[in-house]
């Protein structure tokens, strides 16, 4: 391990507390100025370190940025999940799907600070500014078939609208079928993407991204996302919460994940739909597919929609709520 992770581990545990060089020099056999060079390093990655000549080296409580450590410290000691953390990417999604055609392991997880590229449906960008937000992805080698696919999705959405309401009593709404809405507006994105081998009637692998949507960025939300995207958090997240909260959601999508046969997450999916009494457009492709009520979902995940006394079941495809003054 190298030396700034391991003074970054011990900063992290005594977070608030001031720790002298010499303790650090004297507990990894290494000079004082090793030390001096790990927390410089430690500080161009982002982190927040107070310093004093009288007393040593303290990792602010305020700091911003997210660390593999601060996660896995969350975590609970039967999670086997592989975390990296990097401070800006193009996408988690076309990293994480770069490091699974090279094979691998499944509960990699890719987490950024930010996105210069984020994805969403419809190859659509997911907007993903620098300490507002917590990006990360999740690589699955899942051996069930590929109609179970979309339940991947179904059940992320779930295991992270469950988390937040259970932590900080915020009342959500999931959006058929990846998106997650606070009074109105999108909070959460969920992106799975995947690769199917056909020989083997399995996937090679899914690759599920999630954006979270902490805090509204200093200079605002771009004009064409003002209306349509909100924070789920009036202020600034500290690292350690922001830490804690991907440690929930990765235990909630674990616990789900190995029991997905008794689809014990679909009550959650269900309870939770903005888009039930809704006069709804369905949309393949921005190609008008179907319109109607939404009635609900089905227990394969399905939207169901009724039009001229008929229920269409419909397994994909993007649902735009009809503007009352267009009836």
């Amino acid at each position: 391990m190298k030396l700034k992770n391991k003074v970054y581990e011990k900063l992290y545990i005594c977070e608030g507390q001031y720790l002298s060089g010499q303790s650090f020099a004297d507990e990894f056999s290494v000079t004082r100025n090793a030390i001096w060079k790990a927390i410089n390093s430690l500080k161009s990655d982002g982190h927040d370190i107070l310093c004093s000549s009288k007393k040593g080296y303290c990792l602010s409580p305020k700091t911003e940025t997210i660390s593999a450590f601060g996660i896995k410290n969350e975590l609970g000691e039967s999670n086997n999940c592989h975390i990296e953390v990097f401070q800006k990417v193009t996408s988690t999604n076309d990293m994480l799907i770069d490091l699974a055609k090279k094979g691998a392991k499944e509960w990699t997880v890719i987490v950024a600070e930010e996105q210069t590229n984020g994805k969403g449906r419809q190859k659509r960008s997911f907007f993903s500014p620098i300490d507002d937000g917590v990006y990360f992805s999740i690589l699955l080698r899942p051996s069930f078939l590929i109609e179970d696919a979309s339940m991947i999705t179904v059940m992320t959405a779930a295991a992270v609208t469950e988390i937040i309401e259970e932590k900080y009593h915020i009342e959500l709404k999931i959006k058929w079928v990846n998106d997650i809405f606070k009074d109105g507006k999108k909070i959460c994105g969920i992106l799975t993407e995947g690769s199917f081998n056909v020989e083997d009637g399995a996937f090679d692998y899914l690759v599920v991204g999630i954006g979270i949507n902490l805090s509204k960025p200093d200079g605002g939300y771009p004009k064409e996302l003002k209306d349509i995207i909100a924070p789920l958090f009036d202020n600034k997240m500290t690292a350690r919460k922001k830490n804690c909260l991907i440690a929930s959601i990765l235990e909630n999508i674990y616990k789900y994940y190995f029991d997905m046969q008794s689809k014990s997450y679909l009550k959650i999916y269900q309870n939770k739909q903005y888009l039930i009494g809704k006069e709804v457009d369905i949309y393949q492709a921005d190609k008008k597919t179907a319109f109607g009520k939404v009635i609900g979902v089905d227990d394969k995940g399905r939207l169901m929609v009724e039009a001229n006394g008929k229920i269409e079941y419909l397994s994909s495809g993007e649902a735009r709520v009809v503007a009352k003054n267009n009836k």
